[in-house]
């Protein structure tokens, strides 16, 4: 290590709820006696430096940090990053040196965020979760940093309070909307256990929106503040957050609104439709193969171009009609192979089915990708008559952002 002041510096976490600061990262900085301030972050990672000397200088920043935790507001954490395999050997001992600093310096657990950093971590995870167990038993909330798909494992096993987002994921997501979908995914995986999703790296405002639209309860960036070497004004980026929160709250009311009139046009539309049909049974009371073709036969020619695919279905999930499918024409094509097909068990099915039976209308699905024509779609799902159900697939259209006041 060159010669110079370590010291620690501080990163803002926000909480998108209320925009006030919610607590700040501690990273390692090392100043130069010319002034200049360098990361100590690739000095931690680096193998073949003292493993004993970095230790000793990742405690002491630590140390020096927890002694300026009066400075904070009452509520407000700090969040400290230990690596498993660096407090390995501690395992067995009764202490955690982490928690000896804070009951030699009288610093409450409650006010501390340990962050669990390290990816390379090749030891038994259950010993690990003991030892997790051991800072979560002094009161200290626990995150697990860095996530990505790989630590599916380490997750379950540590049920930790907050998982950081890899900023290499955040920004992926304004770069291809694939990567929307993965990152809600880890949102959603993370809210099934009751975990926080802190969103890291965060630098603009489509990031910022990226990472709210994908559920960041907590997000942290240069796009509020680097890391600096004092604390700030709690609710300095408070207006500056809520404005971006504003506008993806506006945003996706105008969207839902524009799906809702989808919905409520294609009620209007299939209604004239089937109002002039008279849909025979057969000799059980039940709708036959070809009498569910003659039925969809009998709408195709008033449907919107972008439906491009429609079927019907009973209330067990089983295909009555063919698909009609539109080609590369526009036309429909039949494609009988799918008749007495069963679908019951795609998530959105029952949903959408114990709706459309509650309310006796016709209801639009959420957007998701088909996975046969890898569209982006909107299904909308219509009774015709007692278990007896059409379903129509469109092509997620361009939904125009409509103006006006968001409660209008």
């Amino acid at each position: 290590m060159r010669p110079g002041d370590i010291l620690p510096f501080y990163q803002p976490v926000l909480s998108v709820a209320d925009g006030s600061i919610y607590g700040y990262e501690v990273l390692g900085r090392l100043r130069h006696e010319d002034g200049t301030v360098e990361s100590l972050g690739p000095f931690f990672h680096d193998e073949n430096s003292d493993l004993a000397e970095r230790i000793e200088i990742s405690r002491d920043i630590r140390k020096d940090a927890f002694r300026t935790i009066d400075s904070l507001a009452p509520h407000q954490k700090m969040f400290v990053n230990i690596k498993p395999s660096w407090m390995w050997k501690y395992r067995s001992h009764q202490s955690l040196p982490t928690l000896d600093m804070l009951d030699e310096l009288g610093v409450s657990g409650q006010r501390v965020v340990i962050e669990i950093t390290e990816d390379e971590f090749q030891g038994d995870l259950d010993e690990l979760f003991d030892m997790v167990a051991r800072y979560r038993a002094a009161g200290c909330r626990i995150a697990v940093d860095d996530f990505n798909f790989n630590f599916m494992d380490r997750l379950i096993h540590l049920q930790p309070d907050i998982v950081k987002v890899d900023m290499a994921l955040v920004k992926r997501i304004s770069q291809r909307p694939e990567y929307r979908s993965l990152i809600e995914y880890i949102a959603s995986f993370a809210r099934d256990f009751g975990i926080s999703v802190l969103f890291e790296g965060v630098e603009t405002d489509r990031e910022l929106e990226s990472a709210i639209e994908s559920g960041a309860e907590f997000v942290q960036g240069y796009y509020f503040a680097p890391a600096a070497e004092s604390f700030l004004e709690s609710n300095q980026f408070q207006e500056k957050l809520r404005d971006v929160l504003q506008s993806v709250v506006q945003r996706n009311w105008n969207r839902n609104r524009n799906v809702m009139t989808i919905e409520s046009v294609m009620n209007r539309l299939l209604s004239e439709l089937l109002s002039s049909m008279k849909i025979k049974l057969n000799g059980n009371g039940n709708i036959n193969p070809d009498m569910a073709d003659d039925v969809l036969r009998g709408v195709l020619s008033g449907l919107p171009p972008k439906c491009y695919r429609i079927y019907a279905c009973d209330d067990r999930g089983d295909q009555l009609s063919s698909n009609f499918e539109r080609d590369e024409q526009g036309e429909f094509v039949l494609r009988s192979e799918f008749r007495r097909m069963n679908w019951s068990w795609r998530p959105y099915f029952l949903h959408n089915l114990v709706r459309m039976k509650h309310y006796g209308r016709g209801i639009i699905s959420t957007p998701y990708r088909d996975t046969e024509t890898k569209k982006e779609t909107l299904t909308f799902s219509c009774p015709v008559r007692d278990n007896v159900y059409l379903f129509m697939d469109f092509e997620l259209p361009d939904i125009p952002e409509a103006n006006g006041d968001v409660m209008a």
